[in-house]
């Protein structure tokens, strides 16, 4: 599926209850208090990471896929970053791992400072555990995980990261695990335009990375998910005020798959 123009109600409600996708209206004015646990806590533990507007629909999508999915979950956040969701889910009950090597990702990255995130878990009592590191260099143990959960971050991989994500992605989940990811298909690149990368990365294949996990898809429509052979580029240009666009013209694409 694409994200839609019009956000769900439960989705609203989530963003206002949590505060998200940017912290709250006193962010900006908090500043001068710096790191103290008085501004982390007036603030929000989604004030930390700037990213495109479409999170707004994908922070209430994953985790409303998420729970769907059980309890007391063992959670991968693959490029967490300093992101908001990965505290929420943790405050949820379920065990999350924050794996994001920061500045030194080979594609595009974000600064990720251990001491910071390590006081965000310690102030929003979500004692989430940072690898600041790739995913296939995290140590995750042969089927270990639930879940693996991307938000609009594996487009920012090449091609051999990818194939190695996926590789490692594999092992380190139980037979039956699941990955939830949005992924940006970007407007301004092919198949909308004859540009094949800008700075942001790539319109990745959905298609080859299901294959790569060997998974199944199990939330997904195959003509709007870029790579399939039912995927209509046409479709999505008719359609596109169907559609949120992000700031940075982009969709989401939303995936559950399942391996094993």
């Amino acid at each position: 599926m694409l994200a839609p123009f019009r956000l769900p109600d439960s989705y609203a409600q989530f963003n206002r209850r949590h505060q998200a996708p940017n912290g709250t209206i006193l962010r900006r004015r908090l500043r001068r208090l710096g790191r103290s646990r008085v501004r982390l806590l007036l603030a929000g533990p989604y004030a930390w990471q700037s990213n495109n507007t479409t999170r707004e629909f994908e922070y209430p999508w994953a985790f409303e896929q998420i729970q769907r999915l059980g309890r007391n979950l063992v959670i991968a956040d693959v490029g967490a970053s300093m992101a908001g969701l990965q505290f929420t889910l943790s405050r949820a009950g379920h065990e999350v791992h924050a794996v994001d090597p920061g500045l030194n990702a080979s594609g595009l990255g974000w600064e990720v400072d251990p001491t910071f995130h390590q006081l965000l878990a310690e102030t929003y009592r979500a004692p989430v555990q940072l690898h600041p590191t790739t995913f296939q260099d995290a140590g995750f143990a042969e089927n270990s995980l639930d879940v693996i959960l991307s938000v609009s971050t594996i487009e920012h991989f090449g091609p051999d990261e990818l194939e190695t994500f996926a590789q490692s992605a594999r092992r380190a989940l139980k037979p039956g695990g699941h990955l939830v990811l949005t992924i940006d298909l970007f407007l301004d690149l092919v198949p909308f335009t004859d540009r094949e990368r800008n700075r942001w990365g790539t319109n990745m294949s959905v298609a080859r990375l299901i294959e790569a996990l060997d998974a199944t898809l199990e939330v997904g429509d195959r003509e709007v998910l870029y790579g399939f052979p039912e995927f209509d580029a046409g479709r999505v240009q008719r359609e596109l005020s169907q559609y949120m666009i992000g700031a940075y013209p982009t969709l989401t694409q939303c995936v559950v798959a399942r391996v094993g």
